[in-house]
């Protein structure tokens, strides 16, 4: 087992924020300031020294993994982008050790790795474990773990425990040691799918956290909905229109113009964090996860796109950057100067998802309460009305 003397963790969603070129000193004097007086002597010995570089899948920047090596040292100032790429490829600091993670689906060449692995999660009883924990009644949490155990889609998903959490979460509303009549037709339509499981989670955050007791447990939910309709929708609109960016970082400036303020914001859909900028610490927001991110922006488009043409035609920009002609009527949500690039395609293929299994919930008239809503807006002309 090779020891390190120094262990360097670079977050890609914070090197997001990069804007102008840098050597790897001030990258690594930036991000960890209390090494500043010892860093020449830790890239001194790089064979002591690991980098992990977390969740490629959520940087913005294209890396060009065929450019041609330059002479880069730890003095040159270079973009971000290029910086990483020097970094991984051992053109820098070729005698350091690096790992990097991200998604299955990003396009990252394995050539330039010794070893890649799958990182699995939990295990069958350890998922078993974590349901006992959670709803601390064993009869309950027995029956959390058979209705996962039951389904494939679930029981995969159940091994990654942030997602376990949001299962169990989910699964709350359905599963109860109180014998009501409310709880027992709960339990005919629990989620099957992981839109299904999101949507639910989504729905028991907002029913308990963001409403804080104003309604009953037994409140139909298109009443809950329709109580937080505007938040929803303009947090739908920040995820959607930042994940066009592939940028999942926002400042209170850009929460202010989506007409959110940190304030009415919950900590089950955003999360503060504090992201150092220089020599000033500036206040950052992001969703609790890439995926609920990406979940908000699915939920935002089926509530927005009513027409069949205008979903095929979204579906083809999100699928395969495909913008529609100017001639045909103009599909909400898109516009002539919007361009996807093949990596920021691939970096949608979770969203599409997300949105075909949030159209099939609103076809079961599941979203009443947000989509009647905007239906009856489209009356009035504001969107086009269903067609």
């Amino acid at each position: 087992m090779r020891e390190f003397t120094c262990v360097f963790n670079l977050r890609f969603h914070e090197l997001n924020l990069i804007k102008v070129p840098l050597n790897l000193l001030d990258l690594l004097e930036d991000r960890f300031r209390y090494f500043k007086t010892v860093l020449p002597d830790l890239l001194a010995s790089p064979g002591s020294l690991l980098f992990i570089l977390d969740g490629l899948d959520e940087f913005k920047y294209q890396l060009d993994w065929n450019a041609p090596d330059r002479d880069i040292s730890l003095d040159s100032k270079v973009p971000v982008s290029e910086l990483i790429v020097v970094l991984i490829k051992g053109s820098l600091l070729p005698e350091s050790s690096v790992i990097l993670t991200s998604r299955p689906s990003t396009d990252a060449p394995k050539w330039f790795f010794q070893c890649c692995c799958v990182v699995l999660g939990c295990e069958e009883d350890q998922v078993k474990e974590y349901t006992s924990k959670f709803y601390k009644d064993l009869k309950v949490s027995e029956k959390v773990y058979n209705y996962i155990l039951d389904n494939d889609n679930l029981f995969v998903l159940s091994f990654i425990p942030l997602y376990c959490y949001i299962i169990c979460t989910a699964l709350a509303e359905f599963f109860s040691s109180q014998e009501d009549s409310d709880s027992r037709s709960l339990e005919l339509n629990p989620p099957r799918t992981v839109s299904d499981v999101y949507y639910c989670y989504l729905f028991t955050a907002v029913k308990h956290h963001a409403l804080k007791g104003k309604v009953e447990r037994n409140t139909p939910r298109s009443e809950v909905l329709s109580l937080v309709m505007q938040q929803l929708t303009n947090l739908g609109r920040l995820a959607y229109g930042n994940l066009l960016k592939s940028k999942i970082m926002f400042d209170i400036q850009e929460l202010e113009r989506y007409g959110l303020t940190p304030v009415d914001i919950q900590s089950t859909l955003l999360s503060q964090i504090l992201v150092p900028l220089k020599e000033e610490r500036v206040e950052m927001f992001s969703f609790f996860h890439l995926t609920v991110q990406e979940h908000l922006a699915a939920l935002y488009c089926a509530i927005n796109l009513s027409k069949q043409g205008h979903i095929i035609q979204a579906l083809d920009f999100w699928c395969f950057g495909e913008i529609p002609p100017p001639s045909t009527s103009p599909t909400p949500l898109l516009s002539q100067d919007l361009h996807l690039d093949q990596t920021r395609v691939e970096n949608l293929q979770m969203f599409t998802r997300f949105l075909m299994g949030v159209l099939r919930t609103r076809l079961g008239g599941q979203l009443d309460g947000l989509v009647l809503a905007q239906w009856r807006w489209a009356w009035r002309g504001r969107i086009s009305p269903p067609g």
